[in-house]
């Protein structure tokens, strides 16, 4: 059994930063995080088993309008970095156990809030 010196399913470390410019309705957003890998029990039954999700890294970004009429134009892109969103893999084996790879995705669009 291999002792490790991190809270489970926490990870050692974490860094988050977001930069932001908004002026008279303009808004422009990015943010960036990166979160280390963390150590959880995979088995209840078997605490000699782990697994460790994989270190997450993601670069997101928004642009958009605020109209005075309660319109607002929108683009956003997440993910820029393409990374996995979620990479499990068992200290005892290996392979991958969960493996989810999203990728990036944009977004365009009108909102409306009254």
């Amino acid at each position: 059994y291999k002792e490790y010196d991190q809270i489970e399913n926490q990870p050692e470390k974490i860094f988050h930063i977001t930069v932001f410019w908004e002026y008279e309705g303009f808004s422009a957003r990015l943010g960036y995080v990166r979160n280390g890998s963390q150590v959880s029990v995979f088995d209840d039954f078997d605490p000699d088993v782990h697994y460790v999700r994989a270190q997450l890294e993601s670069l997101d970004a928004t642009i958009s309008y605020q109209f005075k009429n309660g319109w607002k134009v929108y683009a956003e892109a997440n993910n820029l970095t393409g990374e996995p969103e979620d990479a499990r893999y068992a200290l005892t084996e290996d392979y991958y156990q969960t493996y989810d790879l999203n990728g990036k995705s944009y977004a365009v669009g009108v909102r409306w809030a009254f």
